[in-house]
């Protein structure tokens, strides 16, 4: 099935580079030096476009977007002041963007809302994270553009979490989207936090229970423990948090512990590029641990949940949730 050849390969640079200069990276970015990698897939253009205008329309507009991104087309290196604490250099590096096909077709890959191996060929042209290279020639950000057999569209992206969050990688691929179109949408975005920030906003919210109180105490007793976990997240706790991570370097997972990451929030089922509308997207791969609630395609309703389980262990899961 992974017959995906590459088309063209380029890297794209901010059209104006800014001032150079260094970004520092806060304790809670620092926790999350990892790359995440998605797909969102595409039914073929209706309009008539054609692939090689489609990425090409995808990489004439990077340059002028990454203008403002400009951190995103940087690298991340050691701070001058402290070796072991990153800094992202702000040097116009550029991004990786990559054009392939393959005559795989949509319909062969079955459930699309599930992470599987088969899509590690959408981003099989993009820098890897275990390649022997130094961090600071690593790209922050990098894209992989596929047609697919039947005419249908892949775009992956690879993110380095330490750079966006999840709703900032929705905004940078809004803004994407839309100037692929032609509605820079960037004035008409007001954030809570401030104009411009685009780091990670993210501190997690924990809630405890035995094997004991999970099995025993009624969903309503169960629902309450995290929403009292949510409650929490005031500004003397996400303060603390960020002390915590200072002292101890690291992120406070305990064993048998798991993150659930609610996705469907943050709007990606009303992305529309050039080449036309989102069908549906999803991670490449699922890592251990992590629970993703994903949106489904417009007009079908309900979430999508992508985890990890032994299969006798799925088979129970999806049994409870069903009701059955």
């Amino acid at each position: 099935m992974e017959n995906v050849k590459l088309v063209e390969k380029v890297v794209n640079a901010p059209e104006k580079l800014k001032q150079p200069r260094r970004l520092f990276l806060s304790n809670i970015d620092l926790a999350l030096v990892v790359y995440q990698e998605t797909v969102i897939f595409f039914d073929p253009p209706s309009n008539g476009m054609s692939f090689s205008e489609a990425y090409h329309s995808l990489f004439h507009t990077l340059g002028p977007l990454l203008a403002e991104y400009d951190f995103l087309a940087g690298r991340r290196v050691p701070s001058l002041e402290d070796s072991n604490h990153f800094e992202i250099e702000c040097n116009g590096a550029g991004v990786v963007v990559a054009a392939a096909r393959t005559d795989t077709k949509l319909d062969e890959f079955g459930e699309l809302l599930v992470p599987k191996k088969e899509f590690r060929q959408f981003v099989a042209f993009l820098p890897q994270e275990a390649e022997e290279m130094d961090h600071k020639d690593k790209p922050l950000v990098s894209f992989q553009f596929t047609q697919l057999g039947c005419g249908s569209l892949v775009f992956a992206s690879r993110f380095n979490h330490c750079a966006v969050d999840g709703v900032a990688v929705r905004e940078f691929e809004a803004n994407l989207a839309a100037l692929t179109r032609g509605v820079d949408v960037r004035k008409q975005v007001v954030p809570p936090a401030p104009p411009g920030f685009a780091g990670n906003a993210l501190v997690p919210a924990f809630a405890h229970a035995t094997v004991k109180e999970i099995k025993e105490e009624d969903d309503s007793t169960l629902v309450r423990k995290v929403q009292e976990g949510v409650e929490r997240l005031d500004d003397e706790y996400v303060r603390s948090g960020i002390d915590w991570l200072e002292v101890n370097k690291g992120v406070p997972c305990e064993e048998d512990s798991f993150s659930l990451v609610s996705w469907w929030k943050l709007g990606i089922e009303h992305g529309e590029f050039s080449w036309g509308k989102f069908k549906c997207a999803t991670l490449v791969l699922l890592k251990p641990g992590l629970v993703m609630l994903l949106p489904v395609p417009e007009g079908k309703g309900g979430l999508s949940i992508c985890l990890e389980l032994p299969d006798d262990q799925m088979e129970l899961f999806c049994r409870l949730m069903l009701g059955e």
